[in-house]
């Protein structure tokens, strides 16, 4: 899938979404249409669809393509969390309908709006606490490598982590 046949697919999972004629062919616009969509169907208890747009949004990133992860991450979450936060909802409450990779990229949407990183030297550099969380995860065998957005040196990581106050798994300690 490319990132301007997602709004028909969109279409087509969800009939009765309405999206507006200004919107039509934006992907972006068509993520706030989307969101706005959602928290509607929050408000009615329309588990179903959330469920649905949990997992819509999650097959995004199964297809391994820079443009449908920036659309998934930055349009589709990042909309639901800013239409509902501003229109008195806890977007947090969406996060238990998505799947594994859009709550990874979820809190690391957090973690970037916050500011929260701290200084790896592993990286060498700012890191986000999610990702710093991810490593560890990565280095216990229990997440696939493949999560993370850089190269990671295993024995590096082990040597470093497990000195790191920042570390929040005992097992690296």
């Amino acid at each position: 899938m490319k990132c301007g046949e997602v709004e028909s697919c969109l279409i087509k999972v969800f009939p009765d979404l309405i999206i507006h004629e200004v919107s039509t062919g934006l992907p972006y616009y068509v993520a706030g249409e989307f969101a706005h969509y959602l928290l509607e169907a929050y408000k009615n208890n329309s588990i179903h669809t959330l469920f649905l747009a949990g997992k819509f949004i999650e097959d995004l990133y199964s297809y391994e393509d820079g443009e449908l992860d920036n659309l998934a991450t930055v349009g589709y979450l990042e909309a639901i969390q800013n239409v509902w936060g501003n229109n008195s909802a806890n977007p947090e409450e969406m996060v238990k309908y998505l799947g594994a990779k859009s709550q990874r990229k979820w809190v690391k949407l957090n973690d970037y709006w916050s500011g929260e990183t701290s200084f790896c030297p592993l990286l060498n550099g700012e890191i986000y606490q999610s990702d710093c969380y991810d490593v560890q995860m990565v280095c216990n065998n229990m997440i696939s490598e493949d999560i993370l957005d850089f190269p990671l040196d295993r024995a590096k990581a082990k040597e470093l982590c497990a000195h790191c106050s920042y570390n929040q798994l005992p097992s690296l300690r």
